[in-house]
């Protein structure tokens, strides 16, 4: 127990002096001890091996990764490629712990919604283009997803380990990705329109769908967020019957 929470410290305290809250930190450190004595690039090697180590020590310890997870959610911005992590080391995390990592994702994956963007772009912002419409304002925290493939991490793992939660973090992409699109329609003047609901009646009550038909061909891989398209097939191939009950689609449906 103390090697696995040296390791956690020694990770976190690297990350931290890696990226500190402010930038000018870097300019006025001691480079004579310390970890700034280590150059960046060896600093960088030893902060992988360390998260090696700890998610392969800590794979039946819910509480570190729990801990560790909580660390990357403060970090924030300071660390973009948070996801990147959680995706690499998927099936080393203990199921007790994916909600926080789960968390993790979703603050890396949604990106400002447009109408945020227009307030902090003031007047001479600039307008918008394909590259928006293509994006909807989803990041992928670090992950590559293309090309896109329902075996993508850690969606896989999240499905098998905790499906629940691996619906949570569709929902919450969905519902971005869906009120992106509705203020794309807004404040773009060449290609936006005036977009109007799909309502269909389901056993569990009736759902608002919002999209078009380029929207509803994302499925099909085309000129979608990746990691957007990567969900929908991983729903669309339909093969973990632990989810795909009546609770987990009002789970999934209840707000997108």
């Amino acid at each position: 127990m103390a090697m696995k929470q040296a390791i956690a410290d020694w990770l976190t305290a690297i990350e931290t002096h890696r990226y500190p809250e402010d930038v000018r930190d870097i300019l006025t450190r001691d480079y004579q001890k310390g970890w700034g004595a280590i150059s960046d690039d060896e600093l960088q090697e030893v902060e992988r091996s360390l998260r090696l180590q700890f998610f392969l020590s800590t794979n039946g310890d819910p509480e570190l990764q729990q801990a560790y997870f909580e660390h990357l959610l403060e970090m924030a911005e300071r660390i973009r490629d948070g996801a990147a992590f959680i995706a690499e080391y998927a099936p080393l995390i203990h199921g007790a712990a994916i909600h926080k990592a789960v968390d993790v994702c979703i603050e890396a994956f949604l990106d400002e919604l447009p109408e945020d963007e227009e307030r902090h772009r003031g007047l001479f912002g600039g307008g918008r283009g394909v590259r928006d419409w293509n994006e909807l304002s989803l990041g992928e925290g670090g992950v590559d997803f293309f090309p896109s493939s329902p075996a993508r991490e850690p969606f896989k793992t999240f499905f098998q380990t905790a499906p629940q939660e691996a619906l949570r973090l569709i929902r919450a992409i969905c519902n971005h990705a869906m009120d992106v699109w509705r203020q794309l329609n807004a404040l773009d003047v060449q290609f936006g329109r005036t977009p109007r609901a799909l309502v269909l009646k389901f056993p569990w009550g009736e759902q608002e769908f919002w999209g078009n038909m380029r929207v509803y061909g994302f499925y099909r891989g085309i000129n979608g967020p990746h990691i957007w398209i990567v969900l929908l097939w991983r729903l669309k191939n339909g093969r973990f019957p632990s989810w795909r009950t009546e609770e987990a689609r009002m789970t999934l449906f209840s707000t997108c």
